[in-house]
């Protein structure tokens, strides 16, 4: 629906991070591959109910493939897996560590979550998030652990030896602060040496 980042895994896997809608649908991490389709408009995550009057019916012989699986145990992970993430939560910029990183986070994905622009009863996102990605019979799943939190609206990750520059939109680290003028920053999360 709205791919927002997207990487290259150390596999030569692309990686998209997907915005749902406003229908309170999980938002979506899909890995990418050739002659598959990921749903839109026709379905949202692994819903099989019709999100809008206004979604059209699928094609009969029209196959889709699920996002990635959360398995947990965060970013809405509550027991049973997850389509992919909890609604709302923005995901955006995405980077795949390589082998510049230490152990337990070489070859794990980090996604920035920009954070729900709705109002809800609890605030999603505003974080930065480490998928372990694994391929299974079915398709894909990760494990999600929350790395930092609160972020002030992360909206990229960018990727230099050893490092990760987290951008930031604007200063708040919820939704009922807004989306003030105020300057974002650059914050810097580097392999300690």
């Amino acid at each position: 629906r709205n791919a927002f980042g997207f990487c290259w895994d150390a596999e030569g896997r692309m990686v998209a991070s997907e915005n749902g809608p406003d229908a309170d649908a999980p938002e979506e991490l899909n890995v990418i591959e050739r002659g598959h389709h990921y749903g839109f408009p026709y379905q949202f995550s692994d819903w099989k109910i019709k999100p809008y009057a206004h979604t059209p019916d699928a094609p009969a012989d029209l196959k889709f493939t699920l996002p990635v699986a959360n398995v947990g145990p965060d970013a809405g992970f509550d027991g049973k897996p997850l389509y992919t993430f909890d609604p709302h939560s923005s995901p955006a910029g995405i980077v795949a560590l390589g082998k510049d990183f230490p152990e337990g986070w070489r070859g794990t994905l980090l996604i920035a979550r920009f954070g729900n622009l709705l109002k809800k009863p609890k605030d999603t996102g505003f974080d930065l998030l480490q998928a372990r990605l694994k391929k299974t019979a079915t398709g894909y799943e990760a494990t999600f652990h929350t790395v930092l939190a609160p972020l002030a609206r992360p909206i990229d990750l960018h990727l230099a030896t050893g490092r990760v520059f987290i951008a930031e939109y604007s200063r708040p680290t919820d939704h009922k602060s807004g989306l003030p003028m105020l300057p974002g920053r650059i914050l810097e999360l580097a392999v300690k040496k």
